[in-house]
């Protein structure tokens, strides 16, 4: 396992050896050894990996540009492979859409620059200009996870206001995965249970934060099981699966394709995956809603689509003509499949009524388990 790092500097103190620095990460020590550092960047502030860690993307604003590389899976080195133009805007955040397929930069955090294409290869294609959704008539669609339908019941004094965004569709489910450090005395959700019950509030379980959907994984758990666990809450999702393989703590949720190189190397075990039913990119994992009294368990991530809410009617129709399309596309289902998610193609209203009931699940796990957002 790599992880990346760039330097914001100036060109002068790029040229000296500054960059992308490529670290390799221990996760059974939690260490990090340097590995090398791409020194032909100039500023590579922001930078982005697909899901599948075969391509990096790095914004240099200096040079209001975008870069693609490929990884090396073995070494963790970087291929350059073509760099695109943002048309003279400096950019300051890149994000990668759910379906891997667009990369969506900005140059402030929250706005809408532009889209490049993002090829099957991994270079960046032509950039698209897109209305910026903050201006009058602005269209440019923005993205939602599960977590923001549980934001009116965690902040009421900051609710997320579903009459400002238009919903266009669902994009993808996608399952958290229970899993436990190797020497945990229990080696499936039953035996779990059975320990927790022996042994209230001694269970330890990670999440990225107060009131996430790894946070309402576990409360949902524990409320349906009858046990009590204590929770440890981390400031990002950085540390907590490294935690759990060291020992630190007992157990966590993380996605499914976040944890299968640990579930593979034998760091941590699986335990089960927080759908309703197995996931076709784990199938050997048994699903928390098999074990009878958790038989109701269901609570997944999802990702979704928005535009503003004065979006002309046409455009959103189209928008959710051209992204319900490629979900069904062979291809496209087999990447997702392959990251452990599901295509979730909606029509508008079917997205309506979806986030409607996905926010009355999360107000009602919240409201129970009392979770006050830090």
């Amino acid at each position: 396992m790599y992880a990346y790092v760039g330097s914001r500097t100036t060109r002068e103190r790029n040229a000296r050896g500054d960059g992308i620095s490529i670290f390799r990460v221990d996760a059974a020590h939690g260490t990090l050894e340097l590995v090398d550092i791409a020194r032909d960047l100039v500023n590579p502030s922001f930078l982005a990996l697909n899901a599948t860690g075969e391509f990096l993307y790095a914004v240099h604003g200096d040079e209001s540009e975008v870069s693609a590389f490929r990884v090396d899976r073995g070494t963790g080195l970087l291929t350059f492979i073509n760099r695109q133009s943002t048309q003279g805007k400096n950019p300051v955040h890149l994000a990668l859409d759910p379906t891997g397929r667009f990369m969506v930069v900005s140059n402030h955090i929250g706005a809408s620059l532009a889209v490049l294409p993002v090829n099957a290869d991994g270079s960046l294609g032509e950039l698209t200009q897109l209305p910026d959704a903050g201006r009058p008539g602005g269209t440019a669609p923005r993205g939602a996870e599960a977590g923001q339908a549980a934001l009116q019941s965690l902040r009421p004094d900051r609710p997320f206001r579903r009459r400002d965004l238009a919903p266009i569709t669902a994009v993808t489910r996608v399952p958290n995965v229970l899993v436990a450090n190797p020497s945990f005395p229990a080696k499936d959700l039953p035996e779990l249970v059975a320990y927790a019950k022996k042994n209230p509030g001694k269970v330890t379980y990670a999440t990225s934060g107060v009131g996430n959907p790894q946070h309402l994984n576990g409360e949902l758990l524990q409320s349906l099981a009858g046990i009590q666990m204590q929770h440890v809450p981390y400031k990002g999702a950085s540390n907590q699966l490294v935690d759990v393989a060291s020992g630190n703590v007992d157990i966590t949720f993380v996605s499914l394709a976040g944890a299968t190189p640990f579930i593979k190397g034998g760091r941590v075990k699986a335990l089960a995956v927080t759908s309703t039913k197995r996931a076709g990119f784990a199938p050997d994992i048994p699903a928390i809603a098999e074990f009878t009294p958790t038989a109701s368990y269901d609570l997944d991530n999802w990702f979704g689509l928005f535009a503003p809410a004065k979006t002309p009617p046409a455009v959103q129709a189209k928008l959710n003509e051209a992204v319900t399309a490629a979900l069904r596309d062979p291809e496209l289902v087999k990447r997702l499949r392959e990251q452990g998610g599901e295509p979730l193609p909606l029509s508008q209203t079917q997205f309506r009524d979806f986030i409607k009931t996905e926010s009355v699940k999360y107000g009602r796990i919240v409201d129970s388990a009392r979770i006050v957002a830090e």
